[in-house]
């Protein structure tokens, strides 16, 4: 009984691998690159959708016009948070965009801990919030953006209701 299991298994194996290989080369439909779910090399090699996010475009800093407008990111001598690339700045952004577009009370209060926690480095900064709309995998290989949308112009410190 167990030499006639050993056997099948003995045999089944190459046969399911014969098989694998046979449906590898002939069974390639005619409408698509592979056969799902036997073979699938470019599972993650395409992005479903663009993306949005918000994001911080410096146009000035400490009372210099930067040559060309910096995603703030970008700045990472300038500011640790760009170079430790705090989730809580995203995060942070994203309520703030919120609240500007809501036109709600707690704008302001947003913008000082904002300023306060994550670009404290710069005495002056001029800044655009800004939310962008991009490929990730595009952006990743050549930093394109698709299209971008100004919610607000913003100079660090200076608050309308001050």
């Amino acid at each position: 009984m167990l030499l006639k299991q050993y056997y099948f298994r003995q045999t089944l194996v190459p046969i399911i691998l014969l098989a694998y290989i046979f449906i590898s080369i002939v069974g390639k439909p005619e409408h698509r690159a592979e056969l799902f779910p036997f073979f699938n090399w470019s599972l993650f090699s395409t992005s479903s959708n663009p993306r949005t996010d918000i994001v911080v475009v410096v146009r000035a800093m400490n009372g210099e016009r930067l040559p060309e407008k910096k995603y703030f990111y970008d700045l990472t001598d300038a500011f640790k948070t760009a170079r430790s690339r705090d989730s809580r700045f995203g995060k942070a952004l994203n309520l703030l965009a919120q609240a500007k577009v809501k036109s709600a009370p707690a704008e302001i209060g947003l913008r000082k801990s904002i300023e306060n926690n994550f670009m404290s480095e710069a005495k002056h900064l001029e800044y655009d919030l800004v939310q962008i709309v991009f490929d990730p995998i595009e952006r990743l290989a050549t930093g394109k953006v698709i299209r971008t949308h100004k919610i607000a112009t913003y100079e660090k410190g200076v608050y309308a209701n001050d």
